[in-house]
């Protein structure tokens, strides 16, 4: 997973310190540059948020595999931290017409 360049970012209004706590995931270390969770938690504890960002890997060589792969180390990583609301976006870096690539394309339909 690590053959391929990535990178990924969240940022976050100052003023949400004021009522979270604001802190990053650790994650498996396969993950980096590809995926990245910031966890608020309010001050009084009353509820948790993760926001999931993630940048599926755009490999041709066994790409769903990895991308698979990558799914399962990030369930994983968050077993131990599950939040009242949990937001994912990112890049998922699938097609679904084969106009999207210039690559080869094959429909799974």
């Amino acid at each position: 997973l690590v053959s391929c360049t990535a990178g990924v970012v969240t940022a976050v209004k100052n003023s949400f310190f004021d009522k979270f706590k604001i802190s990053p995931l650790k994650l498996h270390p396969d993950l980096e540059g590809h995926a990245l969770v910031i966890r608020m938690t309010a001050h009084d504890g009353s509820f948790s948020i993760n926001f999931i960002n993630i940048r599926l890997t755009a490999d041709s060589d066994k790409k769903l595999e990895k991308q698979e792969k990558q799914i399962m180390l990030l369930r994983e990583s968050l077993k131990d931290h599950p939040a009242d609301f949990t937001f994912l976006g990112g890049d998922l870096n699938f097609i679904e017409n084969s106009e999207d690539s210039l690559l080869p394309w094959r429909s799974s339909r």
